[in-house]
């Protein structure tokens, strides 16, 4: 027997799912029966776990949106009452998408569209409306059930483990950097950048593994404890750094050849080849500084509850002692997405409405559909561009379909026999990697511009009107959003301004009221930081250096315990007092702040507490621009 390859095998799954959904919906008799199979599309998705989790969050979202809809045209409002309730159905539903986490955003995505669905032709082309959104709706589940009951087995279970070696590699990488800094072996930034972004998209990729599975909320935890470890290591590696040569006679002196062989060690346990119990034990015997033996040890710690023989009762609450990442809630972006969608589909169909041009509310509805989309994506502008591709091609192969094969089937077989090659070369294109990104989109446009249904006389000119009027409705905020960009700078500076805003706060803060900062800032701020390195620029040398902003956070919680700790000697509580107070005004002017701190410590360089004086200012000075963007 020839083996098939996985993605030729992949693809055929795709093909035939859509295929008997359409087949389902025409033996039931229901109209429009491609409506069916656009759903197996959507569904389509790498692992088992994913498929049930996304699957089920599409199904609520499409149950929820359906009754929003029905209702709506139920209610027999005036025209333009109705639209204002639907505009602000939209608007609601886009945004909850930001505010939700991971794959939950799929319910009010799913309620917006489902509606969009329905009530967008109702107010435009009242004609059987409610005849024809209810047969969209049932063609839309039916393509559910078929594509998560043939899907669900036929679709292979997540490689957790995997998974799991490529995030303590990750660890690896950012341990074997930071000898390469000690060591003066580099001083490439660039290394440093990219280990934070696979940071940030780890975070990403732990929800894809770990979706529709009892750990898996378990293992998006663990691999943001390392993260954090991560973080925390390469920041006191920033800090040995800046200190060489500075600091000898203290007991801060730091060979790295002694980071050599304690990295040998981790080596072996990152990769599973010693106890972890043991390899603690060894690891004692290294005389390194405090702050960088308890940052490996929280790596060691972190790594090793990734390790699939990982005995948990070990470290049972690693997670609660280096924090995690709660789920971020992007208010300003729920509230932009929502404005813009909202109005969007109310300026759209309220314009339509003026007009007689037949079919506009294809246009109509690609364009609110479109927006939704891209206004909760993380990257808009840059899958915009995309999302326009496939649309060009799946609207291009309709248009072939209905002028050339379509006018000649006469037959419900005939019919799904007609759509047999357009979904086996849509299917291979969807499991392609190369092609996946947008054939996506060319499959569901051509499902929707084939009108692949009985009769099928129509005139050549309504053919190209209708495929036109999709291209346009989807092609305009495909267009606008990709060359202005205006989304993905404002989230990128709203980013720069949060991380400035927690720095600014956490110096301004009292003691009394926060006594620990890492609750308060330190996790939301490594949180922002994996997420700006992820969608913004990075390069301590131009001052917008991410870890410097957390670097900056560590010294004034340094500075704020020897201020306040009974231990420290009158004069050096008072100067860590004046280094705060520096501090407090560091946004006003972040060089200035960083040389005044510089000054202050120049009498008591050997001194614990001018090196957290130093740390601030070395700090402040690659991360400067954070502060400088408050302004603009």
């Amino acid at each position: 027997m020839i083996p098939i390859p996985g993605e030729i095998q992949i693809g055929l799954r795709f093909a035939i799912t859509a295929l008997i959904a359409i087949a389902v919906a025409v033996a039931l008799g229901i109209p429009n029966p491609y409506w069916a199979a656009m759903p197996v599309w959507a569904m389509s998705q790498p692992t088992r776990g994913l498929l049930l989790e996304r699957g089920v969050f599409r199904l609520i979202g499409s149950l929820i949106g359906a009754f929003a809809g029905f209702a709506l045209l139920s209610a027999d409002l005036p025209f333009w009452l109705a639209l204002t309730c639907f505009s602000v159905w939209i608007l609601a539903m886009t945004a909850c998408i930001p505010m939700m986490r991971g794959v939950h955003g799929y319910a009010p995505l799913l309620a917006a569209m489902t509606a969009a669905i329905i009530v967008i032709p109702a107010l435009l082309h009242p004609v059987n409306a409610l005849e024809l959104a209810l047969a969209r709706v049932n063609c839309t589940f039916i393509g559910f059930v078929v594509g998560f009951a043939l899907g669900f087995y036929l679709t292979p279970r997540s490689d957790a483990q995997a998974f799991e070696r490529s995030v303590r590699q990750i660890a690896l990488d950012a341990l074997i950097y930071g000898r390469a800094l000690l060591s003066g072996q580099t001083t490439d930034h660039r290394t440093e950048h990219l280990l934070l972004k696979e940071l940030a998209d780890a975070q990403i990729n732990a929800s894809i593994v770990s979706a529709g599975s009892i750990g898996g909320y378990r293992r998006r935890r663990d691999v943001q404890a390392l993260a954090f470890a991560v973080i925390d290591f390469l920041s006191v590696v920033h800090s040995h750094v800046n200190h060489r040569g500075m600091e000898s006679g203290l007991g801060h002196e730091f060979a790295p050849q002694r980071l050599a062989g304690i990295l040998d060690l981790l080596t072996l346990i990152i990769d599973g080849g010693i106890e972890t119990d043991v390899a603690a034990g060894m690891a004692e015997a290294y005389h390194i500084d405090k702050s960088l033996a308890e940052t490996i040890d929280q790596i060691r710690v972190c790594a090793s509850a990734l390790l699939p023989t990982t005995d948990r009762a070990r470290h049972p609450d690693h997670r609660r002692d280096f924090g995690y990442f709660s789920p971020f809630r992007d208010t300003r972006l729920a509230v932009e997405s929502g404005l813009v969608a909202g109005v969007a589909t109310f300026a759209a169909v309220g314009l339509a409405s003026t007009t007689a041009i037949p079919g506009i509310h294809w246009a109509v509805l690609g364009l609110s559909i479109t927006t939704t989309m891209l206004m909760t994506h993380p990257a808009p502008d840059r899958v915009g561009p995309v999302v326009l591709k496939g649309v060009l091609i799946g609207i291009a192969f309709a248009v072939a379909y209905r002028a050339l094969i379509l006018p000649h089937v006469v037959t419900p077989l005939h019919l799904i026999a007609s759509l047999a090659p357009f979904l086996l070369i849509g299917g291979l294109a969807r499991a392609r990697k190369k092609t996946a990104a947008w054939a996506f989109d060319a499959n569901q446009l051509f499902l929707l511009a084939s009108h692949a249904s009985l009769p099928s006389l129509q005139p050549g000119s309504d053919i190209l009107w209708e495929a036109a009027a999709l291209a346009i409705g989807v092609g305009i905020p495909c267009v606008a959003i990709a060359k202005l960009r205006l989304f993905t700078r404002r989230r990128i500076d709203r980013l720069t301004r949060e991380i400035g805003m927690h720095l600014s706060r956490a110096a301004g803060v009292n003691s009394a009221k926060a006594p620990n900062l890492q609750s308060h800032f330190r996790h939301p701020l490594g949180f922002s930081l994996l997420r700006h390195s992820q969608e913004g620029r990075d390069d301590p040398s131009e001052g917008y250096s991410s870890l410097a902003a957390y670097r900056l956070l560590r010294s004034i919680e340094q500075l704020r315990l020897y201020r306040d700790s009974p231990d420290s000697s009158s004069e050096m509580s008072d100067l860590a007092a004046s280094a705060l107070s520096e501090v407090r005004k560091m946004h006003l002017d972040p060089l200035g702040t960083a040389s005044r701190l510089l000054e202050l410590q120049t009498d008591i360089v050997q001194q614990a507490e001018a090196r957290a004086i130093r740390d601030a200012a070395f700090a402040l000075r690659e991360c400067h621009l954070f502060f400088a963007s408050k302004k603009r």
